[in-house]
C-alpha cells in the first residue's frame, strides 16, 4: 500500500481468514489500535486451515485512493 501512496485510512475493506475465531475475538483491540473508529468494512471468516498449515491468520484488503 506504502509502495503506490495508500495507508490504512485508505482501507475500504478487509476480510479475514482465522483458523480460530474464538482467539480472533481475544485481539480485537489489536484491530481498534490500528484503524480506531474509522475501521473499514469487514468480514472475518473461521476456516479449517489456510494455503500454510503453520499460519492462522490471512487477511484480504481492498484500498481505494482518490
Amino acid at each position: 500500500m506504502e509502495a503506490a501512496g495508500a495507508s490504512l485510512v485508505d482501507l475500504v475493506s478487509t476480510t479475514t481468514y482465522v483458523t480460530d475465531i474464538d482467539e480472533y475475538f481475544k485481539h480485537v483491540d489489536v484491530r481498534m489500535e490500528y484503524f480506531g473508529h474509522a475501521m473499514p468494512t469487514s468480514t472475518t471468516i473461521e476456516v479449517r486451515r489456510l494455503a500454510q498449515k503453520e499460519l492462522v491468520v490471512e487477511v484480504d484488503a481492498i484500498a481505494a485512493l482518490g
